[in-house]
């Protein structure tokens, strides 16, 4: 079921996403960006705000830490403007 499309941005915490998976041994860019099922170079665009994280990166963050509240990672920007 895909998720609904709202207005605004969803905003990616790499400082809380770090957080996370420092705790759970990851220790490069690359062991992280595994973690989200994206390569090295998307997750450098996810951490610089480039691009937003779309349903597959949310899908697989919830995938792969589902104890964890999605909205410690993924910020919902009401008043951003989409690309």
């Amino acid at each position: 079921m895909p998720i609904p499309t709202l207005p605004g941005k969803v905003r990616f915490d790499e400082a809380e996403f770090r957080t996370i998976t420092d705790a759970l041994g990851c220790t490069d860019d690359r062991q992280r960006a595994a973690a989200l099922g994206v390569s090295e170079s998307t997750y450098s665009r996810l951490v610089s705000g480039e691009i937003e994280p779309g349903e597959r990166v949310i899908r697989a963050f919830l995938a792969r830490f589902p104890q964890i509240d999605p909205r410690r990672v993924f910020r919902y920007d009401p008043n951003a403007t989409a690309r």
